[in-house]
């Protein structure tokens, strides 16, 4: 199998992982369920990946890859972004990214919600990512212009929970509120972004 080719299958491979995980979960989806999805035998999985475990951790790592790059520029510039200028404008565009993300992040999700010792803390890489160096440069502006200790615990929960989470979870949300609230796309995504700068940005 040629290089090229053996990339294609594996990318394959994880594409169809991916809706699966989303769509059945990780614990019940099955290699067999994946290499048939993909047409494929359990061999060639086995070539590329050592297990099932592999399999979602690969999605994990090439998923946290893309949003720490965000189209080639680090992630804490984005965030960046949303305090200054058009702010509906800057949430709506961090929104979409996260949005073709959706069906990863909703495993990230769940398999960060499980109870045994083994779960995935994805979800918290993720956060980590692009709320880390924003939060440095939050506490360096602190001191410096305040004069007083910042508490970095403070201010990464103030990030996760008050800016982090909620996107996250409006982006993979927002289509099925909107459906079953009846609520125009357009609208919702600004009232969305209004409520998340009062609650939010006014408090960074």
């Amino acid at each position: 199998m040629s290089r090229t080719g053996g990339e294609k299958t594996k990318n394959k491979i994880l594409l169809i992982a991916e809706k699966l995980f989303a769509k059945k979960g990780y614990d019940g989806t099955s290699v067999q369920d994946i290499a048939k999805a993909a047409a494929v035998n359990k061999a060639l999985i086995y070539y590329h990946f050592k297990n099932k475990q592999d399999i979602i951790d690969s999605l994990f790592r090439r998923t946290l890859d893309e949003i720490f790059t965000m189209a080639g520029r680090p992630v804490n510039r984005e965030t960046d972004k949303l305090l200054q200028g058009n702010v509906e404008e800057n949430v709506a565009h961090i929104i979409e990214f996260l949005s073709n993300k959706k069906k990863i992040l909703s495993v990230m999700l769940m398999e960060s919600l499980k109870n045994d010792k083994d779960g995935h803390f994805s979800l918290f890489k993720c956060a980590d990512l692009i709320i880390q160096e924003n939060v440095s440069e939050m506490i360096h502006k602190l001191e410096k212009h305040h004069g007083k200790k910042a508490d970095r615990d403070e201010l990464l929960i103030h990030e996760f929970f008050t800016g982090f989470v909620p996107i996250v979870f409006f982006a993979i949300f927002k289509d099925k509120w909107a459906e079953f609230f009846k609520c125009d796309k357009q609208r919702m995504m600004g009232l969305f972004s209004k409520v998340f700068r009062e609650s939010h940005i006014r408090h960074t």
